[in-house]
């Protein structure tokens, strides 16, 4: 329970310097939205009024000799890196059970894949800018996904947040360790 602690501590510290780290998103000449965080500059979608950052990493891998340890801060990257598309599941078990098979119905389509590098987070906001004189602070909903701390993802459709954002909300999921290796 503390690691899990400590992990939900940290992807919150990552999102407060999303949040903070850049109040201005710009379009790169591809029209793509860049964002530059501590960790990098990211390149996001927008579509359907809404702007998406997908899979950014909000910790270093819990890989090898960290595999034990409380997590650490992502990587810093110098390139401009693509966040379009999930971040891996984190490894879980997919056994033959009524949930699992429920999951899985909606798992495959969009699921990139299961990695131990898996902590990532994903952030839509209202791709409009916020009119002029009126208040910029717009509401946060972070989301864990469920699954008893032993299964589930963010690419699950279900907690997809584009609707949200495009009602003027920001939405935040995130990935965390499952199972023996949370």
């Amino acid at each position: 329970m503390p690691r899990m602690k400590s992990t939900i501590a940290l992807a919150l510290a990552a999102l407060s310097s999303i949040a903070t780290a850049s109040p201005e998103i710009r379009h790169s000449p591809d029209a793509s939205p860049i964002v530059n965080l501590p960790q990098g500059t990211f390149a996001g979608e927008s579509y359907d009024r809404v702007t998406a950052f997908l899979g950014l990493p909000y910790a270093a891998a819990p890989i090898g000799s960290q595999r034990w340890a409380p997590p650490g801060p992502p990587p810093v990257e110098r390139s401009l890196r693509q966040a379009r598309q999930f971040g891996p599941s984190c490894p879980q078990e997919l056994r033959d059970t009524p949930m699992m098979a429920w999951t899985m119905e909606y798992l495959p389509p969009r699921a990139p894949g299961m990695s131990e590098d898996c902590l990532s987070l994903n952030v839509w906001k209202p791709a409009l800018p916020v009119a002029s004189g009126a208040k910029s602070a717009l509401p946060v909903l972070v989301f864990l996904h469920g699954g008893g701390f032993t299964s589930g993802s963010t690419s699950v459709p279900i907690y997809d947040g584009a609707k949200l954002a495009g009602r003027g909300m920001i939405v935040v999921t995130a990935n965390y360790r499952l199972g023996t290796l949370g």
